[in-house]
């Protein structure tokens, strides 16, 4: 019988959830926002829109149906998993929201405003945790 062993462990995951006006869910996703690769998958992400916004769009069924597919593995690839079940279950990504933004976007600067001052705070506390116990090494 193998040993179970459960450690209760704080991850730091962030949970995103999207509720509708009702308070409904209609989306949601984690992210570790110190995860050290998570820097490069966004400027990934931010390359991929820079070079989406210079190019001209298929306007078809097919076009847009391959554009949104290709939209959702980008941000599920910045995210660090495959987030399709819970982020774009009711809403894909390319849902124009009634304020005319795409729900892709939303995703997006939700993700910025709240990664920004998490890992700050994650700095300053691992800062000091280290200088506990460097400090007595100094002279």
């Amino acid at each position: 019988m193998a040993t179970k062993i459960n450690t209760g462990l704080n991850s730091g995951l962030m949970k995103f959830t999207f509720t509708d006006t009702d308070g409904d869910v209609i989306a949601s996703f984690r992210l570790n926002p110190t995860d050290v690769r998570l820097a490069k998958r966004c400027e990934e992400t931010q390359a991929y829109f820079r070079e989406l916004s210079q190019k001209p769009q298929d306007g078809d069924a097919d076009g847009l149906y391959r554009f949104n597919a290709e939209l959702e593995e980008k941000i599920c690839t910045m995210l660090g998993y495959n987030a399709r079940e819970t982020l774009f279950c009711e809403l894909s990504a390319t849902t124009v929201l009634p304020d005319g933004d795409i729900f892709a976007v939303k995703v997006l600067e939700t993700v910025a405003q709240a990664v920004e001052p998490e890992v700050k705070k994650r700095a300053a506390a691992m800062e000091k945790a280290v200088a506990k116990y460097t400090e007595k090494y100094e002279s």
